[in-house]
């Protein structure tokens, strides 16, 4: 069983994140709800923390709350067992979500780098369109001079 003392001593140290998590966790499970492993899966994805009584959304969250010293107390305090293949499928999916979240920033920097050049290319037409302008203006000028000119003679 959860040890209570360790939920509510590590309560006035939580943090809106951490207190939103707990909140979850307490709509999803009762008081009388008896886990018998530190981590579970839910239906909808979800990973459900029983040592902190915390629920998070990703696999890199709970790796992440894992290596923090105030669930390693937690853990012990709960009598609670970590199931090595739950731990090891959470790093799994965990290097999964950091690859996908790799892939996407890199896509992201990539459709930056495109806006970035779109926009340095549509000054550069701007300015040829106007320097293009200028010139045929310049080149006008000159052809009615040059008829003048020949009017003249």
């Amino acid at each position: 069983e959860i040890s209570s003392e360790s939920s509510q001593l590590s309560s006035p140290e939580r943090t809106p994140r951490e207190s939103v998590r707990h909140c979850e966790y307490d709509q999803l499970f009762s008081e009388a709800h008896v886990p018998t492993a530190a981590w579970e899966q839910l239906d909808n994805g979800q990973w459900a923390c029983h040592v902190s009584r915390m629920v998070f959304a990703t696999a890199v969250q709970c790796i992440n709350h894992q290596r923090k010293w105030q669930y390693q107390c937690d853990l012990e305090a709960s009598h609670l067992r970590e199931d090595t293949a739950v731990v090891k499928a959470l790093e799994r999916k965990a290097q999964e979500e950091r690859h996908q979240n790799a892939t996407v920033r890199q896509g992201r920097n990539t459709q930056c780098d495109l806006t970035t050049e779109t926009q340095r290319l549509m000054e550069a037409n701007r300015q040829l369109t106007q320097d293009l302008a200028v010139k045929q203006m310049r080149l006008d000028e000159m052809r009615r001079r040059h008829r003048r000119e020949l009017r003249r003679m």
